[in-house]
This record gives C-alpha cells, structure tokens and sequence, in this order.
C-alpha cells in the first residue's frame, strides 16, 4: 500500500504544470454561464412552482418557489442585458425561453403575467433609464435575445397575443426618427395593465401600489434618473425589431407590422449618428429578405426574390404614399442641388427595383389611376 503511494505521487510530480492563461479562464468562465443558465432553465420548466397564494399543501410539494423563480429571472436577465459576449447570452437566451414558456403555460395569475411585467419592465428601462448597463454596440448583444424570449414563447403557448402586439406597436413609435416616446410610453403601460390588474385581483397578501415593483428582475429605477438619449433608444428599438422580423417563429405574426417596419428603416437612414443610420440599414436588409425571400443567385436576381407592382402595394397600401414622397423630396433636393442626394433614397430606389409590372397593370390594376410614382421614376 505505502509502495502504490509512492508511485501516485511521484506520477502526480511528474505531470506537466500548465500555466493558467487569460484564455484559459475566460474559456472556463463563459461554459460555466453557458451550463448554469442551461440547468436553471431545465430546471424551471421541469420543476413544480407554487406562488405565494397556494396553499401550505401546494407548498410542501413544489420544489421552487415565487422567490426562487425571480431570483432565476433576475439572473438569466441580467446575463441577457449586460453579457457581450455572443456564446454566453445565446445559452442564457435558451434557459430564459424555458423559464417564460413555464410562467405562461402556469395556472397561477401572478406567475403566469410575470414575462408580461418584465417586458414592460424591459420597454421602460430601454426608453427612459439613463446608466444602465444596456450595450447600444454590437447590435445590442443580448437585449434583442431577451424580448424574443418573452414573444415567441407568448405566441407559442398560444391563447392571448396582446403582450406581442403592444409591444410591437411600442417598439415602432420607439423607433420613429421623431421623439415619440410619449406614444411609446403609452404602449408600454398598455403591456402591463391587465396583468397588473389580474394580479392585483388574485393576491391578498401584496399591496396593490407595490405589486409591479415586487416581481422586477432587473431593479433599475427609472423615475428619478434623466431620460436616456433618444438616439441610443431607438437604436435599441431598431435593431430589437430586427430580430424579431429575422426570426423564423414570428414570420405570420409579424407580417402586419412590415409596411410600419419599411417606414421606420427608411427614416432611419437620415439618422444624425452612423449608428443609427447602421441600425436602420441592418433591419431594411431584414425586411427586403422577409418580403422577398432569401436571394439565392450572387449574380442576377431571381424571380423568386421580385414581386410585381400590384402585388407588393395590395399587400402594403400604405408603402405607396410614403415611397411617393420620398421620390418627390429626393427629386426636390436634386433640383435645388444637383450633387445633393437624399440618404432615404438609395432604399426606396433597392426596393423598387424588386418590382415588375403586372400583366394586369393598366386594365383592371387599382393602381392605373396612380401614375404619380411612374412619372417620378
């Protein structure tokens, strides 16, 4: 025995000694984040979970409780909102969707209008709070990640989709070149309201004033700091909204928001800050393969990926307004400039040049009436 000691430790001495090296330990840092976040999800959507108004029988067989369920959230949250690094949020993003999936599928009010609280919670920090750790770089790292968990596992467990169309419409008046965050505010309270209320309705242990601020996950204060820059909030809304028409779940839902989508990108290019002018760039690329489809030839475009006249402008009418006086302001500025061009230009001349004429146009086309656009182009 004391022989086979000898011989272990001088096999122990005899191995090499590795230097511990800063890619060592961020390699071991981020699989470590990688496997907690992949547990913490498994274990909230396999997991029993009792609120705080079950009773006493209900608690003795649950293995998770309200409280651990917001510290899961919290945690996964705040990876999601501060993580830059791409393979460390994606892991946090599955747990995340396993977590909301789980809140919406429960009986239970008060967990089931949690990812509805946070999304609100989320909306109010991107529009109003000011020294938040959000990362306006790197097409907002894992911001956009985090509100497509709370979307698309709405939509999946399917029943009411007023979470997805009011944010939707939040995230589009966020994203106007103009400053309309009064509007936004207004869908942002839209979110929360009724989950607010069936909360409230179902709790007798919680003050109704503080039941918003009891479930948050992210515990930012945006009553008392400044307003955040609006140019760094609506490159969040941007490149939020990019995701979500990118992701292959929403591709139904989102269609009613595209022609909103195209106006907001093609504002976009007259942003003041390259990173704006950016964000609005990638989101129009994400529209044009939306409403095309993937382009498939690196030489000429296919059929495939165009669409005739009629068709592009019966599926979004209000598209040939805005384009029209787009084309009017371009062709105004060149008239006064010569060498000016307008920066919405380029977009409304790419999208354009995907459409043909219909067979129909001229003889029972609604557009026959409309020949402003052709004697502009």
């Amino acid at each position: 025995m004391q022989h086979l000691k000898q011989d272990s430790a001088s096999d122990i001495s005899e191995l090499p000694v590795l230097n511990v090296t800063a890619q060592m330990v961020l390699l071991c840092a981020w699989r470590t984040v990688k496997e907690v976040s992949l547990f913490l999800g498994e274990l909230s959507e396999q997991a029993p979970i009792s609120s705080a108004e079950d009773s006493d029988e209900c608690h003795g067989k649950s293995l998770l409780t309200e409280e651990q369920v917001l510290t899961i959230g919290s945690h996964l949250a705040m990876l999601l909102v501060e993580t830059k690094h791409r393979g460390a949020f994606e892991q946090a993003y599955v747990g995340f969707c396993k977590l909301c999936g789980r809140l919406w599928r429960h009986p239970s009010a008060r967990l089931h209008n949690l990812p509805r609280l946070w999304m609100k919670e989320l909306m109010d920090i991107i529009t109003w709070g000011k020294g938040t750790k959000l990362c306006a770089t790197r097409r907002s790292a894992g911001l956009p990640f985090m509100v497509q968990a709370f979307l698309t596992t709405e939509l999946q467990v399917g029943g009411n989709t007023s979470c997805f169309r009011q944010s939707m419409a939040a995230l589009l008046e966020l994203a106007d070149v103009t400053d309309n965050r009064a509007g936004a505010r207004r869908s942002i309270n839209a979110i929360s309201g009724t989950a607010t209320e069936d909360s409230v309705g179902n709790s007798t242990a919680s003050d109704p004033s503080n039941i918003a601020e009891n479930f948050k996950i992210l515990y930012v204060s945006t009553e008392s700091s400044d307003c955040v820059d609006t140019v760094e909030a609506r490159i969040h809304a941007l490149n939020i909204l990019r995701s979500l028409f990118r992701h292959s779940v929403l591709g139904e839902s989102v269609t009613p928001y595209i022609a909103q989508g195209v106006i907001v990108a093609i504002q976009g290019f007259k942003g003041k800050t390259w990173a704006e002018r950016n964000s609005a760039t990638l989101l129009f690329s994400a529209l044009v393969t939306r409403i095309f489809g993937v382009h498939r030839s690196r030489e000429e475009l296919s059929i495939r990926n165009r669409m005739t006249g009629r068709i592009f402008f019966l599926r979004y009418p209000s598209l040939y307004e805005f384009l029209l006086e787009e084309l009017k302001e371009a062709i105004a500025s060149m008239e006064e400039c010569y060498s000016s061009l307008q920066p919405g230009l380029f977009p409304v001349l790419l999208l354009l040049s995907r459409l043909y004429p219909s067979s129909l146009e001229g003889t029972d086309s609604n557009l026959q009436d409309r020949g402003e656009m052709h004697t502009n182009l």
